[in-house]
């Protein structure tokens, strides 16, 4: 009687922690991390820096170099982690004023039409 006791708990368990597992896989495969949304297009970027960024699913492109990349946006910030290129490792924040403007860790973006 002790040991299908045992056994009915540790079915219980084997089944909870299999349905958790599904539910973490479908909200991983939910997110999409390679799209920039709001970032997304080509940007003309002045401050510290003077140059065009185009930001497009899974990459970025600046001056002709093309980096991966993949994104996390949260309420008006965009966090941009660079996963190839002289950025490889890095995490940069940018901040979303309005449609066509964006704050970055280089200066100030405006979008190119």
């Amino acid at each position: 009687m002790e040991q299908l006791k045992r056994d009915t708990i540790k079915m219980r368990v084997s089944v909870r922690s299999l349905f958790l597992l599904i539910a973490l896989a479908f909200l991983t495969a939910c997110t999409n991390q390679s799209d920039p949304g709001p970032l997304k297009g080509k940007w003309q970027v002045s401050g510290i820096v003077s140059m065009q960024t185009e930001f497009r699913n899974g990459e970025t492109e600046s001056k002709g170099i093309i980096e991966k990349v993949s994104y996390k946006v949260d309420g008006n910030k965009v966090y941009v982690t660079y996963h190839s290129g002289m950025a490889k490792g890095l995490t940069q924040t940018y901040v979303v004023v309005d449609k066509d403007t964006v704050e970055s860790p280089l200066g100030t973006m405006k979008r190119i039409p």
